[in-house]
This record gives C-alpha cells, sequence and structure tokens, in this order.
C-alpha cells in the first residue's frame, strides 16, 4: 500500500516542483525575464494611479475583526517620499490581502503589515493599494532601487503630461 501512495503522490509533487521555479536554468531565465517585465509594468501603472508612493517603518497597526468588512488603520513614520506630498507621518486604511503564487507578478498588489516593518506603500484614496517589504523581508525580481526608479520615472512623465 505505501508503494502505490508514493507512485501516485509523485507526479503531483513533481507538478508542483516544477511549477515554482525548478526550471533548467535557460528556462528559469526566460521566466523570470518575463516576470521582471512584468513587475516593471505593475509598477509604472500602479504608481501612475496613487496619489502617494513612500517608504516607511509601521509605527501603529490595528486591524479589524476577520468576519468585518471595516478596513484596518496604519500608522507609517516615513522615510523617504517617492511620489504625492511628503510627509513625516502617514495615516491610511488597509485590508488585508494576500495572494500566494510562484509569479511575484500576481503577487503585486499583496497589502499587510507588520509593527515595526519597513514598507514601500502605495495609496489612492487614503486606503492601501499596495505594500511590500523594504528591509531585510524583501526577496525577488525586482529591487528597492530598480523600483523607486520606475516610480519616480512614472511620476515625471505623469507631470510632463
Amino acid at each position: 500500500m505505501k508503494r502505490v501512495v508514493l507512485l501516485v503522490s509523485m507526479p503531483l509533487v513533481m507538478t508542483q516542483a516544477l511549477a515554482c521555479g525548478t526550471h533548467p536554468a535557460q528556462e528559469q531565465a526566460k521566466i523570470d525575464a518575463q516576470e521582471l517585465g512584468k513587475l516593471q509594468g505593475l509598477v509604472r501603472d500602479s504608481a501612475r494611479d496613487a496619489d502617494a508612493v513612500f517608504i516607511g517603518t509601521v509605527s501603529a497597526l490595528s486591524q479589524s475583526a476577520a468576519d468585518s468588512k471595516a478596513p484596518g488603520k496604519v500608522t507609517i513614520a516615513v522615510s523617504e517620499t517617492l511620489k504625492g506630498e511628503a510627509m513625516a507621518i502617514r495615516h491610511a486604511e488597509w485590508v488585508a490581502a494576500f495572494t500566494y503564487s510562484c509569479q511575484p507578478s500576481a503577487m503585486f498588489h499583496n497589502v499587510g503589515f507588520r509593527p515595526g516593518g519597513r514598507y514601500i506603500v502605495y495609496l489612492r484614496d487614503g486606503s492601501v493599494t499596495r505594500s511590500e517589504a523594504a528591509d531585510d523581508l524583501r526577496s525577488g525580481l525586482l529591487p528597492l532601487a530598480q523600483e523607486r526608479d520606475l516610480i519616480r520615472d512614472a511620476s515625471t512623465r505623469e507631470t510632463d503630461s
């Protein structure tokens, strides 16, 4: 019986492993390049649509009850303003949103915070539309420095139009 279970489960494990990036190096490089292009486009679009984009540290955080539709509140001490009015402190509403995927572009609009965490935050109409770690927990294909440059470029083009 154990052999049957192992034989049946092996294809499932192999399929999941291949779906999440254990491809041959050349194939993975192509996948990564496509994902990076998608992420860059998402940054440009999100920066264009945002009222403010900034980097800062969470100083206060409240999440509404799981069964409530009311948003939580976050207070962030801003260290760098990339778009919008420069402010030392930002208060915003947020609704926890998390999508897990092997594709970073599918997770782009995740919103989540931890007390004391440093984030890059996109705001629209007083609500967080995207947050991403900007500290040692940041990972992925798009470095923070490149995201900053894309945001500034998108903001500059917006004001030039």
